[in-house]
């Protein structure tokens, strides 16, 4: 039996719960242009050139090979590189989310990775 899709969207019947998880991918599809203040919502292919990020990585002298800040992050973590420099780019990272004017962002109560 074909249903029409005002037929699919009125006939919702779920047996158990769901659940929908957007990531980053779906909120920068929806502000192309950045959030209110006009700041870019990175996703993390973008990151580090949102943030900035290049000289702060460059002095790492650790080579990378994607641009994913995922990989980037965890070579920095696992390396022997003094911290300092995981913790500016900490700094950096909690920085741009917690601009938002009057806007108390849950990054500061929580760790990175």
């Amino acid at each position: 039996m074909e249903v029409s899709v005002q037929q699919e969207i009125e006939q919702i019947e779920m047996e158990r719960p769901h659940v929908v998880i957007l990531g980053a991918g779906a909120s920068y599809a929806a502000f192309p242009n950045g959030d209110k203040h006009g700041r870019k919502l990175p996703l993390m292919n973008n990151f580090v050139e949102i943030l900035g990020l290049e000289g702060l990585l460059a002095r790492t002298k650790i080579t990378f090979e994607t641009d994913n800040f995922e990989d980037i992050y965890d070579k920095i973590h696992k390396s022997s590189e003094p911290s300092q420099i995981r913790e500016e780019l900490e700094k950096v990272i909690y920085t741009y989310f917690n601009e938002k004017k009057g806007v108390k962002s849950t990054i500061d109560r929580c760790q990175l990775f």
